[in-house]
């Protein structure tokens, strides 16, 4: 009885000690959305109060202490990029995927900033928070909110660790076992691999500092003008206390890290719901199992060329198994009777289902990550960003396959497909890697809130940041120290060598014809 009172008090004395928490995600991304609200409704669960800034609205859920800053209406993410260059970007040049998503802030930051509710935030007084949070995905001029409120700043990036996350901690990345976080590459790369790695990682910082960042810089002098003086991007990086990170060791190969930079892979998963009566029945009359088909929310299967289409759905209506498939509006003709379409499906509980067997998907790391959680096989077609780097890590474990989009045609997709489903070894790799997934100390989405929270607790947490971000290149690799001893050994050389020279020349004048020998 005692213990129970005690832990009842310690949840209330909790939800008592709540921390005001801002929270920004303008993306108009439902993936990411649904990704990130899952930490706001996390940490509203556990008594903390939420502001949002967000493109999309949790406001039907009626959650307490909850507030809303609405990016209203929100820009469309074919604003930005048609689903055409999506589809170019699959056969594109790493190089064209770097600018892409250098490019698309220009659109979506200035839309997100001079918003005539984000005007009136930027503008509001006597508010105060206890921590700033940002969605990592390009919106660096946001960090001038946590300037604004005199708050620390956590950012959570949704695909894993990218350089300059690394620089950002003070840690330079070892380039020569860690690839770019766009690169197919293992840790294991050969000559050209590393030789690709470095010129693409050299061409990246170029970018962003000489392209992106000055952008940003401009949108922070225009849109937060009032606050001035005003501290530089640059120096906001410096103040991030904390960066929470969607990897897990089981889908990425080990690296070095920071203490302030943590690992949170699979926080977004939830125990399975109940399905979907319809989608339910659909699945459990399937005797031979379900595949489950979806390109996530950027790409539209509507939109795919013809020929694509018709190069699944002819193979679809040749298995045996039954085909979920998310599929954006109705225009789909002569749809096989094994396979079921729908405009949105719950992925998920979908994935939870112990007959589904195997995931069709564009390689993004959400679903990617949902899939091997509970132990799917995957095939994948990706298109960019992380996806081709997704791709290539998953068919070299062993726990799917992937196919470029131009090669896809029935004969290849039949073929591969057939494969998959024959082969158990997929299978059974998908399982021990669903183990290893499983197999966490804590939860990561408690251990996301006990950063949170830790960093709010400690005022920003300076103890977690290494003095290295003050450091530039040249003395963080001792270029300096070792200059030093050059110059010293060079020098120690010079004085040597003068003196040997001093002896050699005395010693001939001594020995000069004509002197006199004793």
């Amino acid at each position: 009885m005692n213990f129970q009172f005690l832990l009842a008090f310690s949840i209330f004395l909790s939800f008592a000690n709540g921390y005001k928490i801002l929270f920004l995600a303008p993306m108009n991304g439902k993936s990411h959305f649904l990704y990130i609200s899952s930490f706001v409704k996390a940490l509203i669960g556990r008594g903390h109060e939420v502001t949002f800034l967000t493109s999309n609205s949790l406001r039907n859920l009626n959650l307490p202490n909850y507030t809303e800053v609405l990016v209203d209406p929100p820009l469309e993410m074919s604003a930005m990029v048609k689903q055409d260059d999506f589809v170019d970007m699959a056969s594109a040049s790493i190089f064209s995927c770097v600018h892409l998503l250098r490019d698309m802030p220009r659109i979506f930051n200035p839309y997100t900033l001079q918003n005539a509710n984000i005007q009136k935030f930027i503008h509001s007084t006597g508010l105060h928070f206890d921590l700033v949070i940002n969605e990592e995905f390009y919106g660096d001029s946001m960090l001038m909110f946590a300037h604004k409120f005199k708050a620390p700043i956590i950012t959570i990036c949704p695909f894993g660790v990218p350089e300059y996350i690394d620089r950002q901690q003070g840690l330079l990345t070892p380039i020569s076992f860690v690839p770019h976080w766009m690169l197919p590459f293992s840790d294991n790369m050969t000559f050209y691999e590393r030789f690709l790695n470095l010129i693409l990682n050299a061409y990246d910082w170029a970018v962003r500092r000489y392209q992106f960042i000055p952008t940003e810089e401009e949108y922070v002098q225009k849109y937060f003008a009032h606050l001035a003086p005003l501290p530089s991007i640059d120096e906001l990086h410096k103040n991030v206390s904390l960066v929470l990170v969607n990897s897990h060791r089981a889908l990425s190969p080990p690296r070095p890290s920071m203490p302030s930079i943590i690992s949170i892979g699979g926080a977004h998963i939830k125990p399975a719901e109940p399905l979907p009566k319809e989608i339910q029945t659909f699945i459990d009359g399937a005797k031979h199992g379900v595949i489950y088909f979806s390109l996530g929310t950027v790409l539209k299967s509507s939109k795919l060329p013809k020929e694509k289409l018709d190069a699944f759905l002819g193979t679809f209506k040749s298995l045996k198994q039954r085909v979920l498939w998310k599929f954006e509006d109705d225009s789909i003709k002569n749809v096989p009777s094994n396979v079921m379409i729908k405009k949105w499906m719950p992925q998920n509980d979908i994935l939870a289902h112990p007959k589904v067997i195997l995931f069709i998907s564009h390689g993004g790391l959400f679903g990617t990550s949902e899939s091997l959680y509970h132990g799917v096989p995957l095939l994948l077609i990706p298109f960019f960003g992380d996806q081709h780097r997704n791709a290539h890590r998953i068919q070299t474990a062993g726990y799917g396959q992937f196919m470029p989009f131009p090669e896809v045609n029935k004969d290849s997709f039949s073929k591969t497909i057939n494969e998959l489903l024959s082969d158990e070894s997929y299978l059974t790799k998908a399982k021990e890697t669903s183990a290893i997934f499983k197999d966490n100390l804590v939860n990561p989405m408690d251990e996301a809130m006990f950063w949170i929270e830790h960093v709010c607790r400690f005022k920003g947490a300076k103890h977690l940041k290494s003095h290295a971000i003050n450091m530039s290149w040249f003395t963080y690799l001792s270029l300096d120290i070792i200059l030093a001893n050059v110059v010293i050994l060079l020098a120690g050389v010079l004085v040597l060598y003068k003196i040997i020279c001093a002896l050699v020349s005395r010693k001939k004048q001594t020995t000069a014809p004509g002197k006199k020998q004793k």
